[in-house]
């Protein structure tokens, strides 16, 4: 069937540039009649260069990076000052009775039961956030390789990772990375209010 474009072939799912799972290659005898059956009209697209080049993908990967900093700082620095209630009160344990101090123990474990729980938190809005934006730009990416069909009325578009043997003048690489930061140069991808101090409910 002519202008199908095997996406499923293409790729499994879309992760940032740094996550891409490693795919086992096929060897020669699996790759060979794989083209074979597919006939001569396909095109291939390296999808490593796609996430690593694609504009959007990357504003995602930096913004991804940057509030996950945050949010690791922003723990250490919490845990650091539990840390240092636990050292003092470990200090005290002589001049407290055990009721007393077991309490405190408690105290100190309850907070830092809850900062932890604070912490996924933030990581499960940061990823939520980066898994939405992900989609927009995957959406957008389908549209490009649907176009790249239409101009060139080739039935396939495959993975290069994935293949041992493929025609060279069909890589579409440079085609489907530059359609895609004309149409999408880049992505709203902002997460705020990050904060894991224990007085915060957010």
């Amino acid at each position: 069937m002519r202008r199908l474009c095997l996406l499923t072939l293409l790729w499994s799912f879309v992760m940032l540039p740094g996550q891409i799972q490693a795919q086992e290659q096929a060897d020669d005898a699996q790759a060979l009649p794989l083209l074979e059956a597919l006939g001569t009209d396909i095109l291939v697209v390296n999808m490593a260069r796609v996430l690593t080049e694609g504009s959007a993908y990357t504003a995602i990967q930096a913004e991804t990076e940057r509030v996950r900093g945050l949010i690791d700082v922003a723990y250490r620095e919490r845990l650091a000052t539990l840390q240092t209630e636990v050292e003092n009160l470990r200090l005290q344990e002589l001049d407290m009775n055990q009721e007393s101090f077991d309490s405190a123990r408690r105290a100190l474990e309850a907070r830092a039961e809850a900062l932890q729980s604070k912490r996924q938190e933030n990581i499960g809005r940061l990823e939520t956030g980066r898994t939405q934006a992900i989609s927009v730009v995957d959406q957008r990416l389908n549209a490009v390789f649907a176009q790249i069909i239409e101009e060139t009325g080739a039935s396939y578009i495959l993975n290069k990772q994935v293949l041992v043997v493929w025609p060279e003048a069909s890589d579409v690489t440079d085609r489907a990375i530059n359609l895609l930061n004309e149409a999408l140069p880049t992505v709203s991808f902002r997460i705020t209010n990050i904060n894991l101090d224990e007085e915060s409910s957010n």
